[in-house]
């Protein structure tokens, strides 16, 4: 996240799993000066504790937005949000400086309870980004979407497999509006996020798709090009790649 100088990461695995956050700059320092690597011991001041046994997690790639965290602990969902910049005061005085470890800017908003551990997790920001951001998630044979605030949740996709191989929930955004390319085994489907979401037919793929190819994906559909995609199939190949 090179706009807001942090780098998540998550270390470890199991139950001692965490997200820890450090600042870019920082990072880049040490890099220019060649200084020794620091270990784990070094690093304590930069875990998110709250997360230990995370094995999952997601942030949210719309960038108009205030950064938001979900983490996966088993079927456990704990949302973090970083806490918004301290202006100056009336006087004009300049707000206090960031502490260095920026675990601090961070803060734990609630936990939400699921039926299952999610395979995959993506992000939904809402039209008013109040009380209307989502939480889409993949387990089972379906893919649900889960209120924020209040953690309700409801089918947007049950896949009729006897086996599914969950990819991605890739979020797409056009004029404020949010979609989702839900990709699972050889196929995908688009939705648009309504209140009775319509999922497309399925486009079929040559090989299960890369997550990385998918999240080339909201770069190549920009403008008129994602209403035209959201209701027409077509056909990927894995290698070499093309669009038909």
């Amino acid at each position: 996240m090179e706009t807001q100088d942090l780098l998540l990461t998550r270390a470890d695995k199991g139950k001692d799993a965490r997200l820890f956050v450090f600042r870019l700059s920082a990072i880049g320092k040490v890099v220019e000066e060649r200084q020794v690597a620091r270990t784990k011991a070094d690093c304590k001041d930069n875990k998110l504790e709250k997360t230990k046994g995370c094995y999952l997690y997601a942030i949210n790639t719309h960038h108009g937005s205030e950064l938001r965290i979900v983490v996966a602990i088993r079927n456990k969902l704990l949302l973090i949000t970083k806490k918004s910049p301290v202006r100056p005061d009336s006087l004009g005085q300049p707000p206090p400086a960031w502490p260095q470890s920026p675990v601090e800017e961070f803060q734990y908003i609630r936990e939400i309870c699921l039926s299952d551990p999610p395979v995959v997790m993506t992000l939904v920001d809402g039209p008013t980004r109040e009380n209307d951001n989502l939480i889409c998630v993949a387990y089972r044979h379906q893919f649900d979407l889960v209120n924020e605030s209040t953690g309700e949740s409801y089918r947007l996709h049950h896949v009729d497999a006897s086996k599914v191989n969950f990819v991605a929930a890739v979020d797409l955004y056009e004029d404020g509006e949010a979609g989702l390319l839900l990709c699972y085994n050889c196929k995908s489907s688009l939705s648009q996020r309504s209140a009775s979401p319509l999922v497309s037919s399925p486009t079929l793929w040559n090989s299960v798709p890369e997550p990385l190819c998918l999240a080339l994906l909201p770069r190549l559909l920009q403008g008129a090009h994602l209403k035209t995609f959201l209701f027409n199939r077509c056909l990927w190949s894995s290698s070499p790649l093309h669009l038909s």
